[in-house]
């Protein structure tokens, strides 16, 4: 299958330049929607992350972003909600 080049909708959506968005425009492909609903609703995902400090678990420093990334302990939850499954490649 030939690879076919795919920005999930960003440029239709008025967004501009590199980011280091691939979750964001993963799941707009992957669920069909449009790349500023999915933008917005991981923003709010992110906003929402409990931070991991000292003595936490893991290695996070800061928090997710849907501009520099996002960490897999916050999408995980929420694409095996949406009935997906979580697999390592």
């Amino acid at each position: 299958m030939p690879f076919v080049p795919h920005d999930g909708g960003r440029y239709a959506a008025g967004f501009r330049g590199y980011v280091d968005d691939c979750v964001v425009r993963s799941v707009a492909i992957v669920d069909r929607r449009p790349y500023r609903e999915v933008y917005e609703r991981r923003k709010v995902l992110c906003r929402m992350e409990r931070m991991r400090g000292r003595g936490g678990r893991g290695r996070q420093r800061g928090r997710s972003s849907v501009r520099k990334g996002i960490y897999r302990a916050t999408v995980r939850p929420y694409l095996e909600n949406r009935g997906y499954a979580w697999m390592l490649v």
